[in-house]
């Protein structure tokens, strides 16, 4: 029986804003191809695992790390995560909806400055408990990140419904007993509530 659906937060809860982010920094397509490939940095999972606690920790981190892109780097950061990410709308009305017949959380790996930025958002209304990697120091798709969400929440896997966007992630979910959905572009209330149905009848 399900009883609540943990959701991640990048890809399926918020997006990259491209019409925001172009003209606020001055980034061509191609400096902003250079700046996703940063995403894959050391750097970048050391914050996402809580070694930073500032954004000008990072900054400097990325810039040691990667000298060639330190100008965009410096540009990029200088600006507030809300100018780069914002909500999915409809993912923010599937919660509102699903709060009702289920409890909702939030496994993510965020940094604790895109952490601070995630917890402004209205949804958080409907979220029952929030678990991020910078505050547990473990990131999906460790198995032990996933088993230590389930051990601060008092949840079985078998009684969860995980939507991520990331296929390693399900991948690790599903061999720990979760229910999965992987989100796809748009998101489906239909498609959740009917795979939901077909668990619960089975």
């Amino acid at each position: 029986m399900i009883k609540a659906i943990v959701f991640d937060v990048n890809g399926v809860l918020q997006r990259p804003s491209f019409r925001h982010f172009f003209p606020y920094v001055h980034l061509s397509p191609k400096e902003l191809y250079t700046f996703y490939r940063l995403s894959r940095s050391t750097s970048f999972k050391k914050a996402n695992l809580g070694e930073y606690k500032t954004r000008e920790e990072l900054v400097d981190a990325l810039c040691k790390e990667l000298p060639q892109y330190s100008e965009i780097i410096r540009r990029v950061y200088k600006k507030r995560w809300e100018n780069y990410f914002v909500e999915w709308r409809s993912a923010t009305r599937a919660l509102e909806e699903f709060s009702k017949d289920y409890d909702i959380y939030l496994l993510s790996n965020q940094s604790t400055d895109e952490k601070k930025h995630v917890i402004s958002y209205p949804f958080l209304k409907y979220v029952k408990g929030a678990f991020f990697s910078c505050d547990i120091h473990m990131m999906k798709p460790d198995a032990a990140c996933f088993e230590a969400f389930l051990k601060e929440y008092d949840l079985k896997a078998e009684e969860c419904l995980f939507i991520d966007d990331s296929s390693k992630n399900i991948s690790v979910a599903n061999q720990l007993g979760f229910l999965t959905l992987k989100k796809d572009f748009l998101f489906s209330k239909k498609k959740v509530r009917k795979l939901i149905e077909k668990a619960n009848t089975d």
